[in-house]
């Protein structure tokens, strides 16, 4: 079965607390794991962050999601992101394959999901069902 790893940037707004940051990124971690992906990640940040301890920080903007290209996971995933954007008002995704980035925000799911499975189609020859 193949499969593929999405790199997800969740946007922060200025006046996020770092707590409740992280808070929103967990749940929306706990969600996509209530899905069939393979694995949820977060990213670490790189370099020394100015208060925090040694050890690797928990970048929570950043997840990396790794899902089976089959049996309609993908186009679950999607369903699941627009559904996200959509009640998490004013927020957007930036989603990365193979090195290009597409920021989902702002337009009607429908445009949306189109945006997304034309970019699918060309980053990672896949196709929504």
């Amino acid at each position: 079965m193949d499969k593929i790893t999405f790199q997800i940037v969740l946007s922060k707004d200025e006046d996020d607390a770092e707590y409740d940051f992280a808070k929103l990124s967990q749940q929306f971690r706990d969600e996509l794991l209530k899905l069939k992906v393979e694995n949820v990640d977060y990213q670490f940040k790189d370099g020394d962050i100015q208060g925090a301890k040694t050890g690797n920080v928990i970048s929570w903007e950043t997840l990396l999601i790794t899902l089976a290209t089959s049996g309609g996971v993908i186009s679950t995933f999607v369903n699941f992101l627009l559904g996200w954007i959509k009640r998490n008002e004013g927020r957007s995704v930036t989603l990365e394959l193979n090195g290009n980035k597409l920021e989902v925000t702002g337009l009607s799911q429908s445009e949306q999901k189109e945006l997304i499975e034309v970019w699918l189609k060309r980053n990672g020859g896949i196709l929504l069902k």
